[in-house]
């Protein structure tokens, strides 16, 4: 099993105005949350060792990590208030954002390489050439499939195997 550790946060996007105000977007995210989150959509065994707020987007946070399969026993329960991490209006491109790429390449190459039995440093100093451009062709297409949907939204196994690319 692999342990992830690090902080877990609510990405807030600015959707657009109201009239006394505005509406916000709230995704769950963090780094760390979005490699457990990956490794787990893509049918490793992992558990998430950090920390989540008592609060209500701390009980979301948990939510998201059970409801994906990912093993919430390390986690410690605080009572500060979850962090919240204020993301811009991306300019209208054809990627619709490339938040959470760099968890998806990190979770894909994680799981094609234990998935190969490369996780030690004597497998991955011995790989080939064409090993090593299939885990980074692995990886890349998770992380491609993440930038075609907003936040860091990471595919499940199924999706890199249709994945035409």
């Amino acid at each position: 099993m692999m342990v992830v550790c690090g902080e877990a946060l609510m990405d807030v996007f600015a959707d657009a105005d109201t009239p006394t105000g505005m509406v916000l977007d709230g995704r769950v995210g963090g780094s760390p949350f979005n490699v457990a989150a990956g490794l787990a959509r893509l049918a490793q065994p992992v558990s998430f060792f950090g920390a989540l707020s008592h609060d209500f987007l701390g009980e979301r946070l948990l939510r998201a990590l059970r409801d994906e399969g990912v093993e919430t026993a390390s986690i410690a329960r605080v009572n500060a208030p979850t962090t919240l991490g204020l993301v811009g209006t991306a300019v209208p491109v054809p990627v619709v954002d490339t938040l959470g790429a760099g968890d998806s390449f990190q979770a894909a190459l994680l799981t094609w390489l234990a998935e190969h039995d490369c996780c030690s440093a004597e497998a991955m100093g011995s790989m080939s050439a064409l090993k090593l451009r299939e885990a980074l062709r692995f990886a890349a297409r998770a992380a491609s499939i993440t930038c075609s949907r907003r936040g860091a939204d990471l595919p499940r196994r199924c999706e890199l195997e249709r994945s035409p690319i």
